[in-house]
């Protein structure tokens, strides 16, 4: 069948001509507007974290230069399906409380977000450093 058979209509040549091309940028629109969503939802995401990290850091006391971090707060209710984990170092690297695998977020700059492993979970890890003396 050629699509100069003269027994194929026009909208029939039309069709076979226009549908891969239009098949083909609606699958890489689509795939724009998923990246493109990603990146809002990461920095909606980061957010999240750099206000919760925050909040711990206001916890934080530090007196006679001893450092006293209490445990993390409940999240809000509508969030009590997402797990917590956070740690907190001293400025010398020895952990002060919470999880000994989370180590800081490499990178300058405050705060410093980093994508890691937590034993088989892949996770975002925010770092907030603040002064201690």
């Amino acid at each position: 069948m050629s699509l100069l058979d003269p027994t194929l209509s026009i909208h029939r040549r039309l069709l076979i001509l226009l549908l891969p091309p239009l098949a083909l940028l609606m699958v890489v629109g689509g795939f724009a507007d998923y990246r493109a969503s990603m990146v809002f939802m990461r920095t909606a995401y980061d957010q999240s974290l750099a206000d919760a990290a925050f909040a711990q850091a206001g916890l934080i006391k530090v007196s006679n230069g001893k450092i006293t971090a209490p445990l993390p707060t409940q999240g809000a209710p509508h969030a009590t399906h997402e797990k917590f984990y956070y740690s907190v170092w001293a400025a010398d690297g020895t952990l002060v409380s919470g999880n000994a695998q989370l180590t800081p977020a490499p990178g300058e700059g405050n705060p410093v977000f980093a994508d890691t492993w937590l034993g088989e979970h892949r996770i975002r890890i925010v770092s907030y450093r603040m002064p201690t003396g």
